[in-house]
């Protein structure tokens, strides 16, 4: 890599692809936690509506507990991907390639 431009570029770049992944594993947990909860909820004889309402209530409770348990920790990931995003912004006024 050559100059500071390449390697904020390659910083961002291993950046957003971990959260690619990080996205990607989350979505997979959910879903085979959605399909677990509801084979769990047929057995216990609940319907259908009833399944979809406790399905989609869990989610949004899970994501308020993540978001209260880690709120620090992403706000510290999104500082950092916003000052990398600036200074890619900022590298050619600032004369970096």
């Amino acid at each position: 890599m050559n100059g500071g431009g390449s390697l904020l570029q390659a910083i961002t770049r291993a950046l957003l692809h971990i959260l690619e992944i990080g996205v990607q594993l989350v979505s997979r947990i959910l879903a085979a936690f959605e399909a677990w909860l509801r084979g769990a909820l047929s057995a216990l004889h609940v319907g259908g509506d009833l399944q979809t309402i406790i399905v989609t209530l869990l989610p949004i409770l899970l994501l308020v507990a993540v978001v209260r348990l880690l709120g620090g920790v992403i706000r510290i990931v999104l500082v950092i991907v916003l000052v990398l995003l600036v200074l890619q912004i900022l590298s050619p006024a600032l004369g970096v390639r």
